[in-house]
Parts: structure tokens; C-alpha cells; sequence
């Protein structure tokens, strides 16, 4: 026996070689899970796979294993709606458990655990590319015209319509985004100047019938520290039933960010308008979405207990606002993402304890239902309830393959704004209180690469969405709960506004109104 064989036997124990075959084992037993779990789906389409790649010779070797080894490695996909299933952020938990099982194999495999959602969906976003099989044409001039066109030429738009609404037991809270006037912190990061409209601007149309970009209609580019603005939004959104605007609330150790238009409604007392706050409490980035990984931080947000009476601190003075939205009593105080507290249930009880000594009394505190977080039930982390905010954790149904793409080199996904209403109509009621939500629209190709878009939105749809979740919320909560929200007043950079635009109209508020109304009088 030579020298080196000598000392690679010594190196070499019992254990070893037990250990190495207990890997082995393991590995087989997942594969073969694995492959199981992905026939069971019914999303491999093995004729399609073998069909769509004739270079690749599978030489009888099933195709599941022939992807899993070699054909994902070179960008193959296995039928166009395989990769629907990584973007499923509910409605199939059982889905996304296998597929995460999936990407911890061939993804994860070297940190051996299981990835988090974010991290499923963030792999799926960067390394795979969305379908197979577009549709792409030439872009012609009247589709570059079509934003601009003459007001009241498309067939959906309408004027405003005022009529009176029903007294009713439902409130709808419309989100209210305040990102509409120049501030230091959007200057230094972005240049001078920056406001959402910079965002909105720049947008282009991707497809045959994709909506960019967003004009604003009577109210134009807006900027919120003109009082007017936002005295003419409240008129809006009362005319048509909206009963209140939550302001997206922005608070990073002890640095308070875009505020504006809640010290206009604050410092104006005949803006006699229901407000509440919603805490965005995730850090800035120059992705716009939390994550922080392109381009580096702007904000970084960190929670701790001094935090926590900081923030409270901060918010006092419009929780003692006669305005300010109470639920039976109670101060209602939304919070964005619950999973980036340390410990949140002794952030909630601080909250608590500060609102009892300031002589507020109790809270009445929501948690919103994200795909960041895992958080369901409210009441484990010290919440009185959840509310929906689509289109996270929404029924997502790829539609990229229908549409008529004009930029091959678009990286974001068209979902169906219709599936995704049906999937929330069809949602079952949760043991615990869940507040619906709602959004008219969805589309931030403007703000970030990755984008997603639900297409087909059309007034009547969201009409038929908000009555449907409307009769749901006022026979499945007392009538000093009946919240609704809505998802938003005006996200013009994402898509999702009810203040009246060039395409539409008023036709999103006079939905809203409609809706309303067919509720009160029991109209199918």
C-alpha cells in the first residue's frame, strides 16, 4: 500500500463513510420526494418540455429528472405554467411549500434549510424568466398616443357623478400615500425636485392595452403643500362614499419623514375628514420595496424598546385628534410589518400601556397581512385584528402569455386583475377578525424593474369586488366594525388610485359610490 493510500485510509473512519451514506440516503429521499411532489402538481408539462427543447436529448430519462439535473441550468422551463406556481404568495400554502422544498434543493442546497417566502419569491424574480412562448409586436405610433388623447374619448371614462349615498354602516378607508411634495430625504437620494410624480412620468406601455402612462385628470400633478389639494381630495372622497383616508406613516429611530399632508389635516380644523395612520415601518431602499439590496439603504428602519415609546411619542398628538378614526372607542393604529420587531407583542403592550397613561385609554391595533411576513393570526402577537392589503398574498394568476409584448426585454409579470378578485370573493372567513381589502387597479412598472402588473381592472369589476366584500363585511362584523380598505386613494406610481385620471375618469368613484348605494338597497 503506497504512502498516499496509507493516509487516505487513516483519514477515512467508520463514521465517515456511515455519515456519508446517511447524506446519500437523505439526498435520494428528497429527489424522489421531490419529483413527486411536482407530478402531483399537474404544472410539469413533460410533452411540452420534450417538445420545446429537441436540443436537448433526453435520451429516455424522465423528463422531471432531466429538467431537475440539467435543463433548468439553461433557462428551460417546463410549460408555461410552471413557474406560475413560484408567485403564489397564498391561497396554496400546499403549492408553495412544495416548490420551497424545491428551491431549498437546488437553490439553498449549500446552507441545507428550508427559504423563507421572501426569498422564494425573490430567487424566482432574479433567476427565472417569467413564461415561454410571448407574444411580441411592433409598437405603433396611436398606442404611444393613446395617454394623451382627448378626456371622455375612451368607452369607460365618465364624468363625475354625485348623487347622494345611503346612510351606512360601512367604512371605507382609503390608504392615502404622501409622497407628493419635494422633501431633503427624496432630494439627496433621488435629485432635486422628486416627488411620485417623477415616478409616474416615466412610464411606458409594455403591451398592446397596458395603460401608461397615468395621467392624473382634475386635480394634475398635485403638490399637497397647496391646501387647496387637499381640501378638494377630501370633497372627492366624501362625495363618493369614502369614509376616511389612512395615511402611510413614515418614523425611523426618532426621524420623522414626509409630513405634509398630515399636518395640513392637523393644523386645518375645517378639514372635517375621519383620518387614521398606518406605520410603513420597513426601511427605505432604492428598490422601493424594502428588500435593500440594489443600489444600498437610504433609511435603514430599526425597532427596539426606545423605539417603540419614540414612535408613540411621535403619533400622540393626532391620536387625541376629535378626527382621528376610533373603533368602539379605541384609536384605530395600523402597522405595516410586524415581523421586523424583535419581540411585537411587547411592542403592542407598550403601545398600550403609553395610550392608558396618556389618558387615551386603549388601542385598537390592525396588522396588515403582507407576503413578507408569515403573521396570520392577530391575536398571537398582541393585535385586535388583521387587514388585507392586496394585492399581497392574493390568488396570482399569470396571464404574461396573452398579452402582445412589445419590449423583449420587460422582466415583469402580468397577473390577472379578475382572478385575483375571484380568489378574494372566494376567500373563506379566518377563526380570527380579518378586515377586507380591496385596490382598483395594480401596475408599478414605474417604480421598479420587477414589476407586476394586474391587467383587465375595469370599474365595473371593481364595482362588483367591493359589493361582493361589502355585503360579506356587514354580515360578518358588528356595524361599529365594518371596515373596509382600500388599496388606494392615490398610488399613482403603482397603479392603484380612485382620484379621476385622464383614461377613466371619475368612473372609480362613481364605482365606489355605486357599490355603496346597490348594497344599501339590496341590489343584486
Amino acid at each position: 500500500m503506497s504512502t498516499g493510500y496509507r493516509y487516505l485510509y487513516r483519514k477515512i473512519s467508520l463514521r465517515d463513510v456511515l455519515y456519508y451514506l446517511y447524506v446519500k440516503l437523505i439526498a435520494a429521499t428528497v429527489l424522489r420526494r421531490t419529483i413527486k411532489m411536482i407530478k402531483s402538481s399537474g404544472l410539469f408539462d413533460e410533452e411540452t418540455y420534450v417538445k420545446s427543447n429537441p436540443e436537448m436529448d433526453l435520451g429516455g430519462v424522465d423528463p422531471i429528472i432531466h429538467y431537475l439535473l440539467f435543463g433548468r441550468y439553461y433557462g428551460k422551463i417546463p410549460g408555461k405554467d410552471f413557474l406560475k406556481a413560484f408567485f403564489v404568495n397564498t391561497g396554496s400554502h400546499k403549492i408553495q411549500a412544495k416548490f420551497s422544498l424545491f428551491q431549498w434543493i437546488f437553490h439553498k442546497r449549500d446552507q441545507f434549510r428550508i427559504i423563507s417566502q421572501k426569498e422564494l419569491i425573490d430567487t424566482v424574480r432574479q433567476d427565472q424568466p417569467p413564461i415561454i412562448n410571448e407574444i411580441k409586436v411592433e409598437i405603433e405610433i396611436s398606442d404611444l398616443y393613446k395617454a394623451y388623447q382627448l378626456p371622455e374619448t375612451d368607452p369607460c371614462y365618465e364624468k363625475e357623478d354625485s348623487q347622494e349615498i345611503p346612510e351606512t354602516t360601512l367604512k371605507l378607508i382609503a390608504y392615502y400615500l404622501p409622497q407628493y411634495h419635494p422633501f431633503k430625504e427624496n432630494d439627496e437620494f433621488w435629485g432635486r425636485g422628486f416627488t411620485e410624480w417623477t415616478n409616474v412620468t416615466k412610464a411606458r406601455p409594455f403591451f398592446k392595452e397596458h395603460i401608461q402612462p397615468r395621467l392624473p385628470g382634475e386635480l394634475g400633478f398635485y403638490d399637497t403643500r397647496i391646501k387647496d389639494v387637499m381640501k378638494r381630495q377630501i370633497e372627492l372622497a366624501k362625495q363618493h362614499g369614502i369614509y376616511g383616508f389612512c395615511f402611510h406613516h413614515y418614523f425611523f429611530q426618532g426621524k420623522p419623514v414626509m409630513r405634509v399632508p398630515l399636518n395640513q389635516i392637523l393644523s386645518n380644523k375645517e378639514m372635517d375628514f375621519p383620518f387614521c395612520l398606518h406605520w410603513a415601518n420597513e426601511s427605505w431602499s432604492t428598490r422601493f420595496d424594502g428588500y435593500g439590496r440594489e443600489g444600498g439603504m437610504l433609511i435603514e428602519q430599526k425597532h427596539s424598546a426606545e423605539d417603540d415609546l419614540a414612535f408613540f411619542r411621535d403619533i400622540e398628538y393626532a391620536l387625541n385628534d376629535k378626527r382621528y378614526i376610533r373603533i368602539d372607542g379605541k384609536p384605530l393604529l395600523l402597522v405595516y410589518r410586524p415581523g421586523l420587531f424583535p419581540d411585537i407583542e411587547s411592542t403592542t403592550n407598550r403601545w398600550r400601556e403609553c395610550a392608558a397613561r396618556s389618558g387615551i385609554g386603549d388601542l385598537f391595533l390592525v396588522m396588515i397581512q403582507t407576503g413578507f411576513d408569515e403573521f396570520l393570526d392577530p391575536t398571537e402577537y398582541g393585535f385586535d385584528a388583521a387587514a388585507e392589503f392586496p394585492p399581497h398574498r392574493s390568488r396570482n394568476i399569470s396571464i404574461r402569455d396573452r398579452v402582445k409584448l412589445y419590449d423583449p426585454d420587460f422582466k415583469g409579470y402580468v397577473c390577472s386583475y379578475q382572478d385575483v378578485m375571484k380568489g378574494s370573493i372566494e376567500r373563506e372567513k379566518p377563526e380570527y377578525r380579518l378586515f377586507k381589502g380591496i385596490f382598483p387597479n395594480w401596475d408599478n412598472t414605474p417604480r421598479i424593474r420587477n414589476s407586476v402588473i394586474y391587467h383587465g381592472s375595469e370599474p365595473v369589476l371593481y364595482q362588483e369586488w367591493l359589493e361582493s366584500i361589502g355585503r360579506y363585511t356587514k354580515q360578518n362584523f358588528p356595524s361599529s366594525q365594518q371596515l373596509i380598505f382600500i388599496n388606494a386613494w392615490n398610488e399613482w406610481a403603482e397603479g392603484a388610485y380612485l382620484e379621476p385620471d385622464r383614461h377613466y375618469g371619475y368612473a372609480y368613484l362613481n364605482s365606489t359610490s355605486r357599490a355603496l348605494r346597490n348594497i344599501a338597497t339590496n341590489k343584486p
